[in-house]
């Protein structure tokens, strides 16, 4: 199957968070109904956005999408890019109330790392110390690149230079209680179970309907200026997107996960400065079927297939299918790694399809 990168994705969203606040609830709408609440079996955005909420990892993320402090205070990089160093908060808590302390992270990591538990994002660090060994379980835990030097320090050792505190975003790099895990197996998820970090802790969980989240009060300690100020917020599963934009106009939703296709001119001239566009990496794609003619590798055809299948690339108008048809502000796409992606080369680019346009009838003969 060949692959045609048509467009980057932009995330198009509504949000009245502003009228409705003060009521200490805010209402989420989360798409489909989140396959775990495990951090480190995470794999898409319906969980991910309640983890968010649940815990916090060393490092976190602005509203701008810049790297903040997490639990750890600060951090630093060796000059050769291969050991980072992440100095801790002090009086760091779960939501039950015990101390969180820099052992429990560093087994939490080699959790994740570990073969039974199969972490979805366990690939991206690669560059980790014996990570791909462990997960293979052809080392043991201990063998993982991540130790706890003293009580308040988090070491990771990379056999490359790497952008790790960017990684440490995703929830495979959340603290998990092990004794939950120990004691409750896949039920450590469930409500009365869940024992997490963040500025929330899980308060129900109604499959289908809802997950409920009230505020933690000992996040980082149970400092009352760190405290999030909403008291309650209630993801709501919505598997049609047509529902729950009905839903946000019934003001039963303050924020919409995403909304129906449809002109983005329409939806701004109704909804006005509600409406959110969130780029985000991701990419629609069409497919081509290599096993069958006129793209089938024989030889007669060998020489003409790989030109055709550029010359196809090329025809695709992606400006027009980015204005009109997907119409969310998405960009197009001219090659497999986005272009806002820094130090990665890319090797097909919007200027090589406009020079091509003119040639294309000849390009395909």
């Amino acid at each position: 199957m060949r692959l045609l990168a048509c467009a980057l994705l932009a995330a198009a969203s509504l949000s009245s968070t502003i009228a409705r606040a003060g009521d200490g609830v805010l209402d989420r709408g989360n798409g489909p109904e989140p396959s775990t609440l495990d951090a480190h079996r995470c794999q898409e955005v319906a969980c991910g956005n309640v983890l968010r909420d649940l815990y916090e990892g060393l490092v976190a993320e602005g509203p701008d999408g810049a790297l903040i402090p997490g639990m750890a205070e600060h951090w630093e990089v060796s000059p050769d890019g291969r050991t980072w160093s992440f100095h801790l908060r002090a009086n760091l808590r779960w939501s039950n109330g015990e101390p969180l302390q820099a052992w429990q992270i560093v087994a939490s990591f080699r959790r994740a790392f570990a073969p039974s538990t199969s972490a979805p994002f366990a690939e991206q660090f690669d560059a980790l110390q014996n990570a791909q060994a462990v997960q293979q379980g052809k080392l043991s835990l201990a063998a993982l690149g991540v130790s706890a030097p003293d009580a308040h320090t988090i070491q990771f050792r990379l056999t490359r230079a790497a952008p790790l505190p960017r990684l440490l975003l995703l929830p495979i790099a959340y603290p998990v209680y092990l004794p939950a895990v120990i004691r409750d197996g896949a039920q450590h998820t469930r409500p009365g179970h869940l024992v997490s970090n963040g500025a929330y802790r899980l308060l129900a969980w109604t499959p289908q309907s809802a997950i409920t989240l009230e505020r933690n009060p000992d996040f980082r300690g149970g400092d009352t200026n760190q405290r999030a100020p909403i008291a309650t917020v209630r993801y709501h599963v919505t598997e049609d997107a047509g529902s729950e934009l009905k839903r946000y106009q019934a003001g039963d939703l303050d924020i919409t996960e995403t909304l129906p296709p449809q002109p983005l001119s329409g939806l701004r001239a109704r909804f006005g400065s509600q409406l959110q566009i969130s780029p985000y990496l991701g990419a629609f794609w069409l497919g081509l079927n290599l096993t069958r003619p006129p793209f089938a590798s024989s030889q007669e055809n060998t020489q003409r297939a790989l030109p055709l299948r550029q010359a196809l690339s090329l025809a695709i108008d992606r400006d027009k299918l980015t204005r009109y048809i997907t119409g969310f502000g998405e960009q197009p796409a001219f090659g497999i790694v986005p272009p806002t992606v820094s130090g990665i080369a890319v090797a097909f680019r919007r200027d090589d399809a406009g020079a091509a346009r003119d040639a294309r009838e000849a390009f395909v003969s």
